[in-house]
């Protein structure tokens, strides 16, 4: 079995792998920049040995030399870490130049044309949030990026006085427009407009393909955006993971 792992700006996810298809649920812990001795409890608790470690890291080279070790220390295997290519399973990068791609981006679009094979659109919702579009042929049409809903939420709560002051305690995003008192309305705010750009690039999407396009929806703040899309829409955690599996076949 392979072991995939996807460090993120915030958490490191990780699966197992066999015969190129993640084998078991999707872990997630935060990393607060650093990798260390809780995740490899964790990765190594099921008693499990990797044959090849597949790695997705957007969290920067020293996470990577910090995984480099632990992973050759505890396994005595080296990672393999993605890359961003021209085109991989079945996709073509739409950026030309691919390098300046996030891979987790890039995983990600994989994943979602391995598990779909038409027209679709991936929305990633992490530290940024990203919209990401595939048509019927595996041509990745490429994407938007905009704030996290956190970061949205942020920016509100920093540069204006009279919303700071009175927002109060934390509320969760609900799948209604219209919120009756201001923290709600933060975070509704942030989903809704994260969901309605989601449904407009579908549409354009829909446009240029076609038929009805697969909406799949991934990232930490998934649930949160998820109730208020009005197009039919799948959750998938592990998408990148995923997308990680298909890579390496």
């Amino acid at each position: 079995m392979n072991l995939l792992i996807d460090i993120g700006n915030s958490r490191i996810k990780w699966a197992w792998s066999d015969a190129g298809r993640v084998a078991t649920d999707q872990i997630s812990l935060a990393h607060g920049g650093e990798v260390g001795g809780e995740w490899l409890k964790l990765a190594t608790s099921a008693g499990l040995r990797p044959e090849r470690i597949l790695v997705s890291n957007v969290a920067g080279a020293r996470m990577a030399e910090t995984l480099v070790r632990l992973s050759r220390e505890a396994f005595s295997v080296s990672p393999d870490f993605a890359a961003v290519a021209a085109a991989a399973a079945g996709v073509t990068c739409a950026y030309r130049d691919p390098s300046q791609l996030g891979v987790d981006r890039w995983l990600a679009v994989i994943g979602a044309w391995t598990r779909a094979k038409r027209a679709v659109c991936v929305l990633d919702c992490g530290t940024a949030t990203t919209v990401d579009a595939v048509d019927g042929d595996g041509l990745h049409l490429g994407g938007v990026i905009l704030p996290g809903l956190d970061l949205m939420e942020d920016a509100l709560l920093k540069r204006t006085s009279d919303i700071s002051r009175v927002i109060g305690v934390a509320a969760r995003a609900q799948a209604t427009l219209f919120a009756d008192n201001t923290a709600a309305a933060v975070r509704n705010g942030a989903a809704f407009a994260t969901a309605a750009l989601t449904e407009r690039a579908a549409t354009e999407l829909e446009r240029r393909s076609a038929g009805t396009p697969v909406i799949y929806v991934t990232g930490g703040n998934a649930t949160r955006v998820a109730p208020c899309l009005l197009r039919a829409h799948e959750v998938v955690p592990d998408l990148v993971l995923q997308g990680l599996a298909a890579w390496a076949r």
